[in-house]
C-alpha cells in the first residue's frame, strides 16, 4: 500500500514539500496527474451545481408562478453569481459551457419534478433560458 493510499493529507503535504524544494525526482507523478484532474473535474462540478440551482428555481418560478417567493429569485441571483465567479475565475471553462448547462438542466428538470410533485415531462426537454439571460449578472425573473 503505497502512501497515497494510506495517508492521503501526508501524500499530498509530501508531494507540495518535493515541487517546492524543486526535488522532481520524489514526485508521485501518476496520482499527481489524477489529483490535477480531479480538481479540475471538482470546479466543472461546482459550476453545474451551481447552474442546476438557478435552473430548477427558475422551472419552479415558471411553473408554480402562485407560489413564486423572494426566496427562489434571492437563490437565482446568489448562484448566478457563484456561476458568472466560476467561469470569471475559469475562463476556459466556457468551451464545456453548453455541456455543463445541458447536464445540469437535466438535473434541474428533476429536481424541479420532485419538490414541485409535477410529472418531469411537465417541463421542456431542451434547456429553455437563453445562455445570455442566465449570464447576464443584472437580470432576473420578474
Amino acid at each position: 500500500m503505497t502512501t497515497y493510499q494510506r495517508d492521503y493529507f501526508g501524500w499530498c503535504s509530501n508531494q507540495a514539500a518535493a515541487i517546492q524544494n524543486k526535488q522532481f525526482e520524489s514526485l508521485d507523478i501518476d496520482n499527481l496527474i489524477e489529483e490535477i484532474r480531479s480538481l479540475g473535474n471538482a470546479e466543472k462540478q461546482r459550476l453545474i451545481s451551481n447552474l442546476v440551482i438557478v435552473f430548477m428555481h427558475l422551472l419552479k418560478w415558471n411553473y408554480q408562478s402562485l407560489r413564486r417567493s423572494n426566496s427562489w429569485k434571492n437563490s437565482i441571483a446568489e448562484h448566478k453569481r457563484r456561476v458568472l465567479k466560476i467561469l470569471n475565475k475559469n475562463p476556459s471553462m466556457k468551451a464545456c459551457l453548453n455541456e455543463c448547462v445541458e447536464d445540469a438542466y437535466q438535473e434541474a428538470r428533476y429536481e424541479a419534478s420532485q419538490q414541485t410533485g409535477l410529472e418531469i415531462d411537465t417541463f421542456p426537454q431542451g434547456c429553455p433560458f437563453a445562455l445570455s439571460t442566465i449570464l447576464n449578472p443584472d437580470w432576473l425573473p420578474e
